[in-house]
């Protein structure tokens, strides 16, 4: 956990890369912290194609990673018995 000023779009946070030129880099990279003008930059952003392809990423790995559908899935296990073997 950390703590920002700053506003940041999670799925866009999560999925740009620097090859993402075309969204706000406010949402992703920069945060956004001019609080006052909030309301509509959100409103506009939400809607953005580029917010609604990464949006739609976070939730497709979010389904994949509760059904166990990832690339990783055989070093996910092992973390998971990893922690349930230690005692704390």
């Amino acid at each position: 956990m950390a703590y920002s000023p700053s506003l940041f779009c999670f799925c866009c946070r999560l999925f740009e890369n620097a090859n993402s030129s075309n969204a706000p880099k406010f949402y992703s990279t920069d945060g956004f912290n001019t609080w006052w003008k909030l309301n509509p930059k959100v409103a506009n952003h939400e809607p953005s194609a580029q917010h609604n392809e990464y949006f739609f990423k976070w939730k497709e790995l979010e389904k994949r990673l509760r059904k166990g559908q990832t690339i990783d899935k055989k070093e996910l296990l092992a973390q998971r018995k990893l922690k349930n073997g230690m005692k704390f």
